[in-house]
């Protein structure tokens, strides 16, 4: 769930930026908060490819 939480909050943020363009970076507007919170779960939540590897781990061992 952790995993996917922050990929689809990457993802959403990332779609936010493309659609505001230049804008999304600016510290005016909320959405480079957004994006910033969006990629700040990764690194709290543990890398991306850590947390995978721990799913994959578990499901082979059953």
């Amino acid at each position: 769930a952790k995993l996917l939480g922050a990929r689809v909050a990457w993802a959403a943020a990332d779609n936010a930026l493309q659609i505001h363009g230049g804008n999304g970076f600016a510290l005016e507007y909320p959405v480079s908060r957004v994006l910033c919170d969006a990629r700040i779960l990764n690194i709290f939540e543990g890398a991306a490819e850590i947390q995978a590897q721990v799913i994959a781990r578990r499901l082979v061992e059953g």
